[in-house]
């Protein structure tokens, strides 16, 4: 009968089949009317910077696989902005999609809800379902990419007061491998990873120059082979000597210059270092903030 309350029977079996870590939500992904009190979202951190991680705010790993893993990483490369169903069907599949692509991605969207609810994070605001598309809701500070291209852009706006050298060794330091190097997706890794390695090393090259104005050559030296045996070629402007110089990737340096007529620093062809290995994260020397004993020029 209309406006019957219902029994208790009824109102037990709906809290019973109500998700205990999910409020009540509408198709937009948006806490309804009816959810009885404040909504909260735990923060999350996400690593891209090597190795996928993601971590819940007390310290818990999520480990979303498959699927659920590609999703998260490709809503996190564009974290507070939405991102198109397509997209993410191109990134999920490389670009060929089976039939049941959109069916099959809302569900990943419905099981990686429910792996960031488990850990404390409120799926009405983790991934949010937009028009045509989802968008994580983070704040883009608790992405390690976007740290780092803060970080990088700040220090370049700090030139003037002192601070350029320690944002430079904060950026560096989040750094814990290849970006996306677990992520199984072509598509997604494709253009995006060349172009944050190449904001890495240039990262690196401005804080060797700075270092090198400070006379702390040690620490530029050690930073020097880590870059020239993952980038043979690049040009190093903070090696103490001025020049460029390479050595072959797990190699010592060749003594004499290439077809190009550049030849190694002195300091690279000493027989006493061990071999250069490419790798990160940056030489722990290069990211200290410790002063160290700057050596004179003459």
């Amino acid at each position: 009968m209309a406006g019957r309350e219902p029994s208790r029977d009824c109102r037990s079996f709906g809290r019973l089949c109500r998700p205990p870590h999910f409020p009540t939500v509408d198709r937009a992904g948006r806490p309804s009317s009816n959810t009885g009190g404040s909504t909260f979202m735990s923060t999350i951190r996400i690593n891209l910077l090597g190795a996928f991680e993601a971590v819940a705010d007390d310290g818990r790993p999520l480990v979303p696989t498959g699927k659920q893993r590609t999703l998260l990483a490709a809503l996190a490369v564009r974290c507070g902005r939405p991102v198109s169903t397509d997209v993410l069907i191109d990134t999920l599949w490389d670009g060929d999609p089976p039939p049941s692509a959109r069916t099959t991605l809302r569900g990943t969207v419905r099981r990686l809800r429910r792996t960031l609810g488990d850990t404390g994070a409120n799926e009405a605001y983790a991934v949010r379902s937009m028009p045509n598309g989802y968008r994580l809701a983070l704040d883009a500070d608790a992405v390690d990419l976007h740290l780092f291209r803060r970080l990088r852009a700040e220090a370049a706006g700090a030139r003037d007061t002192g601070r350029e050298p320690e944002l430079l060794r904060r950026a560096l330091g989040l750094w814990r491998g290849e970006a996306l190097c677990d992520v199984e997706s072509d598509a997604l890794r494709g253009d995006l990873t060349a172009a944050v390695e190449e904001e890495r090393v240039q990262t690196t090259q401005r804080l060797m120059e700075l270092e090198t104005h400070a006379g702390r050559y040690e620490r530029v030296i050690t930073a020097a082979r880590r870059l020239i045996a993952e980038h043979p070629y690049a040009r190093c402007s903070a090696e103490p000597c001025g020049r460029c110089f390479r050595a072959p990737v797990g190699g010592r340096p060749e003594a004499t210059g290439d077809a190009s007529g550049r030849s190694p620093g002195r300091a690279l062809t000493d027989p006493r270092r061990p071999p250069a290995r490419p790798g990160w994260p940056a030489p722990p020397d290069l990211l200290s903030s410790a002063p160290g004993a700057p050596r004179s020029r003459t």
